[in-house]
């Protein structure tokens, strides 16, 4: 994949991989891409390898490595975190279901497609550096992805994350537990939402 504009995936989800529909989607989608000769770097983590043998896909796999070995590379899980990031500052975009590489994918400013039905960092989809492609139809996959590495508009320049991340976390932590306030909230406590209630 060196010189080439490439997607990097990563799929590991329980909600993904245990489930049949959704990963057929994932899977098949993948494979459009790679038919398309879109280059496409596909991390095998324990999980993804579990579904592709569980759903009979092994063959799909191989078949694809022997036909498209200069568009498509399928590796195993990458020894540090380092790499996971050197990969993804390479990439043309992220296209993963982990919540952690979300946030990693805006703070080095590479676009991100985020294969769920929602997002944990909703912030990342609301400033258009991140994208949400359900897992339920591969042609849907298939079109919002190429979507994002067509739209310069998932290339932001702009840090949604401020420095020294754990520290202002923790420090958020003990004011709150200083003034008494409830740590664990649900939804409409935090965002006080009590006084819109009518069950009656």
């Amino acid at each position: 994949m060196k010189n080439k504009n490439f997607l990097f995936i990563t799929i590991h989800r329980r909600e993904n991989t245990e489930n049949e529909e959704r990963f057929l989607s994932i899977f098949y989608a993948i494979k459009k891409l790679i038919e398309k000769w879109v280059n496409v770097c596909f991390l095998w983590l324990h999980a993804s390898e579990n579904a592709i043998n569980t759903y009979w896909l092994r063959d799909d796999i191989e078949k694809l490595k022997e036909k498209y070995k200069e568009n498509f590379a399928y590796w195993p899980a990458l020894a540090h975190h380092r790499e996971v990031i050197d990969m993804m500052l390479q990439a043309w975009a992220v296209v993963t279901d982990s919540w952690s590489m979300q946030e990693e994918a805006n703070i080095i400013w590479v676009p991100c497609v985020t294969i769920r039905f929602w997002s944990d960092r909703i912030e990342t989809v609301l400033n258009w550096s991140n994208i949400i492609a359900p897992p339920v139809n591969s042609n849907l996959i298939v079109d919002i992805v190429m979507w994002a590495i067509s739209n310069k508009k998932m290339i932001k320049k702009v840090h949604l994350y401020w420095n020294d991340v754990s520290k202002n976390i923790v420090d958020w932590v003990l004011k709150k537990i200083k003034n008494n306030w409830n740590l664990f909230m649900f939804d409409d406590q935090r965002l006080w939402l009590k006084k819109y209630f009518d069950y009656k």
